[in-house]
């Protein structure tokens, strides 16, 4: 199929939803629904040795990357990944274009598929911090359960009892059963200095009431926090257990549940 025979093909089978013209590089395709900036989704489909190449311009995810949103790692990346797969496509690191490439026969429901694909991929251009802190703390609450098992209970977003209620953790871990121990352990997700200032004042709420039964943990996303600067200093000084979670996810959180439950083994 040549281009012209394809121009044809995609202007008969979605007419209405496309717009197909000719450029130098091959066909410039334009969709009926808008992207986040209220212009009409469009790709540009070419020919080259590997066969077929389809791919937005690059702009979107490069601007969302020019307002500081950062596309290229953890769960912004993943997302990208999960949309863009059924249509075979991908981000390019280097550019930051979606792309489908190497494609031998292109059809016209390809095209349609990556501008479905790429519609879908807008979203996360209104991906909150709340949304990303959410997912977070299912992926951390998810590896904690997996390694503690009957070992202990996890409340979500609970203080550690009645007198501290103005302390609230985003994961309790209670002991369970005979090995538990007695010590309960208030785990604080952080994805900014704040979160993890918030364990230090429950640490030192903690040392001023000489209560021994209760640990303080924090689980931190990833590096993107400045551990060097005083703030962060005097926190991890007084903390209980402090552990890195994204890339290494099972060991932080082995690490994690170890200081809840002592006793604990990680299996191999």
């Amino acid at each position: 199929m040549n281009l012209g025979e394809l121009r044809d093909a995609l202007c008969s089978t979605f007419c209405r939803d496309l717009t197909v013209r000719e450029v130098p590089a091959g066909l410039a395709v334009s969709a009926m629904f808008e992207g986040s900036d209220g212009d009409r989704l469009g790709c540009l489909l070419e020919q080259n040795d590997m066969g077929w190449r389809l791919s937005d311009d690059g702009a979107f995810l490069d601007d969302l990357e020019g307002y500081g949103v950062d596309v290229r790692r953890q769960n912004r990346a993943e997302f990208l990944t999960r949309v863009l797969r059924p249509a075979g496509a991908h981000v390019d690191p280097r550019t930051l274009q979606m792309v489908d490439e190497g494609t031998e026969n292109v059809r016209p429901n390809d095209v349609l598929s990556f501008l479905t694909a790429v519609s879908r991929a807008q979203d996360v251009a209104f991906w909150t911090k709340e949304r990303v802190r959410s997912t977070f703390k299912e992926d951390a609450a998810q590896a904690l359960r997996e390694i503690l098992g009957d070992a202990a209970e996890i409340e979500i977003a609970a203080a550690v009892d009645k007198r501290l209620v103005e302390f609230l953790a985003d994961l309790i871990i209670r002991p369970q059963g005979e090995g538990g121990g007695d010590n309960v352990t208030a785990v604080f997700l952080v994805q900014a200095l704040d979160a993890l200032q918030e364990a230090l004042l429950l640490a030192l709420e903690l040392r001023a009431q000489q209560r021994r039964d209760i640990r303080v943990a924090t689980l931190i996303e990833d590096n993107s926090i400045n551990m060097v600067s005083p703030k962060a200093l005097r926190a991890v000084n007084r903390i209980d257990a402090v552990s890195f979670f994204r890339n290494d996810e099972r060991e932080a959180a082995y690490r994690t549940a170890r200081e809840a439950v002592p006793s604990l083994r990680l299996a191999a």
